[in-house]
């Protein structure tokens, strides 16, 4: 279940213990926990995402996190509770570098959402370039 994109308000954050119920739930096979998780991390995640790569692929990137660190919760590869937060973070930090190694980006763009960025680049350095030129 994804939250509603439309919704602003952000969901409000638990402490370190609740954080601990819901990763002991998810190891537990809490479909709620998990939703749970979701709903809490989304819009963090979303705003991260977003400020380090820029694209229109947020969501794809972002459930591929949640989904990483629901399965690290599961496994029981994930620090307690109250470091859920950090183990995200760390995700996002290795998704975004998996992207700029070339696993992810360009390479993946279809010939017409390369053709718009090419476009998009071409424009965008020709008015650098006017602007440079008039002063």
């Amino acid at each position: 279940m994804e939250p509603d994109p439309r919704n602003r308000v952000p969901a409000p954050v638990p402490n370190a213990g609740r954080l601990q119920e819901i990763a002991e739930a998810i190891r537990g096979g809490s479909a709620e926990a998990t939703d749970e998780f979701r709903r809490l991390f989304h819009p963090g995640v979303c705003f991260l995402i977003r400020r380090r790569v820029g694209h229109q692929k947020v969501e794809l990137l972002v459930k591929g996190v949640l989904d990483t660190a629901v399965e690290k919760i599961r496994d029981g590869k994930s620090p307690n509770g109250n470091h859920l937060p950090r183990l995200v973070r760390q995700i996002i930090v290795q998704s975004v570098a998996a992207g700029r190694n070339g696993t992810a980006g360009i390479d993946h763009l279809t010939p017409e959402e390369f053709r718009a960025l090419r476009s998009r680049a071409r424009s965008e350095l020709s008015t650098r370039t006017q602007q440079t030129n008039i002063a």
